[in-house]
C-alpha cells in the first residue's frame, strides 16, 4: 500500500484480513497530481460499534503512548519500494508494518489526494512522518464465533465476540515501512489498524517463547502498539539515492534511524534549507537546489537534530541517472 505517485502504480486487495500489495514502474520526479473529492466529516466507531467523537487526526503520535486497533497482514512491498520510499531489502528488519493513510469512516470509494491536508482525515501514517520509526506490537483479543472480514458492509467481528487466546499478550518489535489506503474497514474505519508483514506471524513471543504460526486460525486480532526507539541501536544513518535520481533530481533515502525522521535540511551558500519530501514517502527527500558535494542534517520524530546536528557530506554516485532501486553512498561527518 503505497503513496499515490506517478512512480507508484498501485493495485491492492484485502480479503479476509490478508492484504496483498502490488506496485510497478520505476520512480520519476514529483508527486501524482490526482485530485479526488474529500469525504464528509463523520464520527468513527470503535471496534465495539459504539460511536465516538471525531478524532483530531492520526499525526503527532508520541513515543510510549499506546494505540489500539486491529491487525491484518501482507506479504511485502512491490517494486521499487514501500510507501516510505525504502526498498524492502534495505529495511533494518523483515518485520515491518503499514500504517493507515486515510481516516474516513464509512467512505470506501474515495481516495484522498496525498499528502492529506485535513488533520481529521489523516491516519497514523501522518503523510509519511512516522516512516522509519519502530513500534512494539502486542497481540490482544481475537474474534470468536463471528466473521471479521473488514468488508465495508459488515461490522468488525460480526456475529461474534472478542476473547483472549493462546497468543494474547505476545509481542514483537517492528519497523514502519509502508502505507495502507485500501477501501475497506481496516484502512478507513480503524485509525490505528496495523498491516503486519506475513513474515512476522511466526516471530511474536510470549514469556520468551515463540507463538504458533498466527496465520493458522487468523481472525484479525485486536492489538495494542506504541512507538519505541530503535532496539539496540548502534552506528549511524545510511544514505542512498533512489532509482532515476540524477543531478537535476537528487533524491535520497535515509534509513537506519534511531527515532524516525521528520525533516531533512541541506546546506546552501545562504544557509540551511528544508528538503522537500518526495510526495509522502517519509524517508525520501529531494535536494532540489543543492549541488555535490551535498551536506545534510536530519531531524528525528521528536523534531530534534540527530546527533546534536551532525552534518553528513557525500557526492553523487551515479553517471547520469541512477539505475538501481537503491544506490548507497559513503559519507563523511562534520561537526555542527
Amino acid at each position: 500500500m503505497k503513496p499515490s505517485l506517478i512512480a507508484s502504480a498501485l493495485a491492492s486487495v484485502c480479503l479476509l484480513g490478508a492484504c496483498q500489495h502490488q506496485k510497478s514502474g520505476p520512480p520519476v520526479p514529483g508527486p501524482d497530481p490526482l485530485t479526488k473529492p474529500s469525504p464528509p466529516n463523520t464520527s468513527p466507531q470503535d471496534p465495539s460499534g459504539q460511536e465516538t467523537p471525531p478524532a483530531q487526526g492520526g499525526g503527532n503520535l508520541p513515543a510510549g503512548e499506546t494505540f489500539e486497533g486491529h491487525a491484518t497482514y501482507f506479504d511485502g512491498f512491490g517494486f521499487p519500494s514501500g510507501g516510505c520510499g525504502v526498498p524492502q531489502a534495505r529495511l533494518e528488519s523483515p518485520f515491518f508494518v503499514a500504517l493507515n493513510v486515510q481516516h474516513s469512516p464509512n467512505e470506501y470509494g474515495i481516495f484522498l489526494t496525498r499528502p492529506i491536508a485535513e488533520a481529521s482525515q489523516k491516519g497514523a501514517w501522518d503523510n509519511g512522518r512516522n516512516c522509519g520509526r519502530w513500534v512494539q506490537v502486542t497481540l490482544g483479543k481475537t474474534c470468536v464465533g463471528g466473521v471479521n472480514s473488514g468488508e465495508p458492509s459488515t461490522d468488525f467481528c460480526e456475529g461474534g465476540t472478542y476473547a483472549d487466546d493462546d497468543a494474547s499478550g505476545a509481542t514483537l518489535n517492528m519497523i514502519v515501512g509502508d502505507s495502507c489506503q485500501d477501501g475497506n474497514k481496516w484502512c478507513r474505519d480503524d485509525r490505528y489498524h496495523l498491516d503486519l508483514a506475513t513474515a512476522s506471524l511466526t516471530h511474536f513471543q510470549k514469556s520468551g517463547v515463540a507463538t504458533r504460526n498466527l496465520q493458522i486460525g487468523w481472525k484479525n486480532p485486536l492489538i495494542a502498539w506504541k512507538f519505541i526507539d530503535a532496539p539496540a541501536y548502534s552506528g549511524d544513518i545510511k544514505i542512498g539515492f533512489v532509482q532515476n535520481a540524477k543531478l537535476i533530481w537528487p533524491t535520497i533515502v535515509v534509513t537506519h534511524l534511531p527515532r524516525g525522521i521528520h525533516k531533512l535540511e541541506y546546506a546552501l551558500a545562504t544557509g540551511w534549507k528544508a528538503a522537500r519530501m518526495n510526495g509522502d514517502q517519509g524517508q525520501a527527500f529531494v535536494l532540489e537546489e543543492a549541488k555535490p558535494p551535498y551536506r545534510i542534517r536530519v531531524y528525528d520524530a521528536d523534531d530534534q537534530l540527530l546527533a546534536g546536528g551532525r552534518i553528513y557530506q557525500f557526492d553523487f554516485p551515479c553517471s547520469g541517472s541512477c539505475p538501481d532501486d537503491y544506490t548507497p553512498v559513503s559519507y563523511t561527518t562534520l561537526s555542527p
